[in-house]
Order: C-alpha cells, then sequence, then structure tokens
C-alpha cells in the first residue's frame, strides 16, 4: 500500500522529475529564444534555422527509443537518467562556444542525443510508482507543467535579459549550472522501479498487448493506442516546433516587437503549457483521455493565428495566447499516459520512446525544415498556418483512441451491469 503522507516517495519522484524535465526543456528551447540574436551574428537563413531546430529532434528520435529500450531491458533507468542530465547540460554549456552554423548544427545534434532518453524513461519510473488514480496528474505534471515553467516562462525572460545586457554566449553559458546539481541529488535518492508483467490498466488485460518475452518495436507498433499516438504525435510536435521556432522571429521581424516584448509572449505561452499541463491530464483522470484530448487539440489550432493575424495591443494578446496555447497540456495524453495504460510496465519506455522517436522525425525533424523552407519560398505567414493545422490533425486523429483512463473506464463497467440486470 502507498503511503498518503505528503512526504512519500511518489511525492519526491515527482518533484525530481519535475526539476529534471524542466532544465531538459529549459537547455533544448533556450536556442528558439536566441535565434534572433544568432540570426543577426551568424547570417541565418530561415531555412538554417529551421535545420538548427530539427536538429536536436533527429537525434531525440534515435536516442529516445534506444537507449529507453536498454533501460528496460536491464533495468538501468536510474543510471542512464542521470548520465543523460550530466551530459546534455555540458553539451548546453558548449553551445555558447560556437563559432558558426556548422559548429553549432553539431553541438545541437549532441545536446538532442542526451536529452532523448530522458522524458521516456522519466516517464517509464514516474508511471510505475504512480498511484492509479493520480496517474495522469502525475505525468503531466512532470512532461509539461515544467517544460512551461522552465522552458517556456523563465528561459525566455532570463536568457533574452542576459544575452541583451551581455551577448547570446553569455546566455548559453548559464544553462549548465541547474543540471549538474539535480543530477547530485538523483545520484542520492532516486530508486530503480520495480516492474511485473502485468498492464497498468486492468481494464485493458484482455484488449491490449502484453508479453512474456521481450517485446519487438513491430509488436509495440501494433497497438492500436500507441499507433493512434504516434501519428498524433507527429501533428503535436509539429505544433510545437514550429511555433517554438518561428513565433519569436515572426514576432520581431514582421511584427515589429522588441526582443524584450516577444520574451513575454513568448514566456505568457510557456506559463500556459505550465497550467495547461496538469490541468488537462488531471481532468482526463476524471472525465476520459479521448475526449480532453480532442478538445485540447482543437482550441490550440488558435493560438498561432492570434500570432499571424491580431492587431490587439500585448496586454490583450498575451491574455489571448494564454487562454488558447494549450497544446501541451494534452502531449502527456498521447506520448506518455495512454501509452502506459495499454501496454506492460516493462515496455512502457521502449513505447514512449518509440512514440516520440517516430514523432520526432514528422513534428520535429521534417516540419521545421519545410517550414523554414515555406517562410523563405512562399509566404513568411507559412510556418504558423503549419502550427495550426496540424492542431486540427492532431484533433481529428485523437477521435479514434482508445478510452484508457481508470476511472472512466470503472464508470463504464458500473453503468453496463445495471444496463444488464
Amino acid at each position: 500500500m502507498r503511503s498518503k503522507k505528503l512526504l512519500n516517495y511518489e511525492n519526491g519522484l515527482l518533484m525530481m522529475l519535475f526539476f529534471g524535465m524542466g532544465f531538459v526543456f529549459l537547455d533544448r528551447l533556450a536556442i528558439n529564444y536566441l535565434f534572433p540574436f544568432i540570426e543577426e551574428d551568424f547570417g541565418l537563413s530561415n531555412t538554417e534555422i529551421g535545420i538548427l531546430g530539427a536538429a536536436a529532434s533527429i537525434s531525440w528520435a534515435i536516442s529516445g527509443p534506444i537507449f529507453s529500450y536498454m533501460a528496460d531491458k536491464g533495468g538501468k533507468r536510474k543510471k542512464i537518467i542521470i548520465l543523460s542530465m550530466i551530459l546534455f547540460s555540458i553539451i548546453s554549456f558548449t553551445q555558447g562556444l560556437a563559432i558558426g552554423f556548422i559548429s553549432l548544427l553539431i553541438l545541437r545534434l549532441l545536446i538532442g542525443l542526451f536529452e532523448g532518453p530522458f522524458l521516456p524513461i522519466a516517464q517509464s519510473v514516474m508511471s510505475i510508482e504512480s498511484t492509479p488514480s493520480r496517474r495522469g496528474f502525475n505525468m503531466g505534471f512532470i512532461q509539461v507543467t515544467p517544460t512551461g515553467l522552465f522552458g517556456g516562462l523563465l528561459a525566455p525572460l532570463i536568457l533574452v535579459a542576459i544575452a541583451n545586457a551581455f551577448n547570446w554566449k553569455v546566455a548559453f553559458f548559464f544553462t549548465i549550472i541547474p543540471g549538474l546539481i539535480l543530477s547530485i541529488v538523483m545520484a542520492k535518492y532516486l530508486k530503480e522501479p520495480y516492474t511485473n508483467a502485468e498492464p497498468q490498466n486492468s481494464e485493458l488485460k484482455k484488449s491490449e498487448i502484453t508479453y512474456e518475452n521481450d517485446a519487438k518495436l513491430i509488436d509495440v507498433i501494433k497497438n492500436r493506442n500507441v499507433l493512434l499516438s504516434i501519428i498524433i504525435c507527429a501533428f503535436a510536435l509539429t505544433w510545437f516546433n514550429v511555433f517554438a521556432i518561428y513565433a519569436p522571429l515572426f514576432i520581431v521581424n514582421v511584427k515589429g516587437f522588441s526582443t524584450g516584448s516577444m520574451s513575454v509572449i513568448m514566456s505568457v505561452a510557456g506559463a500556459a503549457a505550465m497550467i495547461w499541463g496538469f490541468v488537462v491530464p488531471a481532468i482526463s483522470d476524471k472525465l476520459g483521455r479521448k475526449l480532453i484530448m480532442t478538445i485540447a487539440a482543437v482550441i490550440s489550432a488558435i493560438s498561432p493565428l492570434l500570432i499571424l493575424y491580431s492587431q490587439a495591443t500585448l496586454i490583450t494578446l498575451i491574455i489571448l495566447i494564454f487562454l488558447t496555447h494549450t497544446g501541451q497540456g494534452f502531449h502527456p495524453l498521447f506520448m506518455s499516459i495512454i501509452p502506459s495504460e495499454s501496454v506492460s510496465p516493462k515496455y512502457i519506455g521502449l513505447t514512449i520512446g518509440a512514440i516520440m522517436g517516430f514523432g520526432e522525425i514528422i513534428g520535429g525533424v521534417l516540419s521545421p525544415i519545410f517550414a523554414g523552407f515555406f517562410a523563405d519560398t512562399i509566404n513568411i505567414y507559412a510556418p504558423l498556418w503549419i502550427c495550426s493545422i496540424s492542431a486540427i490533425g492532431a484533433a481529428f486523429v485523437s477521435m479514434f483512441i482508445k478510452e484508457t483512463a481508470p476511472a472512466k473506464l470503472k464508470k463504464n463497467k458500473y453503468n453496463k451491469k445495471i444496463v444488464d440486470l
């Protein structure tokens, strides 16, 4: 039986992984807010910016599934999480030493290589250690809320301020500190989780996959919810990455806002992610994964259009962005929560890594590059239109997900028994 005390291991783990995910996305997203400075310094085109934005994603797509499988198979989740954090923190620091496009590209590939395993392994640990009734909250809280707080809210304010006061290189030097401190804390307190061969959700035992031997990637992908989650991931990461890369540039270069105002707008988008990141999954614990994911995806299509066409004042614009930037709120659902409730705990890391890997290839690698190409050759508005259309695509595919929320399934089963009587 799990302890209900506030200072129990589940809550301690929640906070360690919360800060860990926050530092991952602080390092990953830092370059997006510094692109206006780097663009001027290195003379980058939109296509080159898209390539730099995609570089980390392609490494995530490769390293995430590979290291997640190793962690699942060898029971080495703790070691890989800590090593990942140490290495990506060091690489993030060295981005400040880049001397041109090529050197920065190599460093972006390396940072993605070491960041990639963190999310799927952290979510597999959190899923295993969570009380079922709060699994949605826990997994949403560690995946998106810290992303919004550190990568979305604090990063643009702090890093742009440092870049304005000194230069963008100094801003990168700052990013090494948090990760190294947390890696020491995790080395002392993080435990290797215990897994068994049964699915987390007893309602899915007969209908979803379980494996007696080592899982194969093809077996994981055959699962209906996993396959649909891969497709949703491609759309959702297109929305996320293209917005994160091109919205700051559009706000400064087209809308005419200062870099300071841009940092405020982007930090509000981060604040929205921080709030919706645990609110949406928490609501899905009660009302179901599928419905809430679909609604959040539809609403998220609005925020890129606000950047494109809104003539509102800065205050009004940031309020509207906060209310409509719900996309990251449903990310934990398709990437972690629904998959973890559809497969055996032994293979959660592999499953989440596979979803993230396939989704990153489309949404993190190809989409930013094509968006930059379209911005250079067709219209500067193209990237943000791609964001909005991708959100609608995610909403459409979400409607075909098989419900996994324990409370929702239990209610449906109870109602069925009443009808049968």
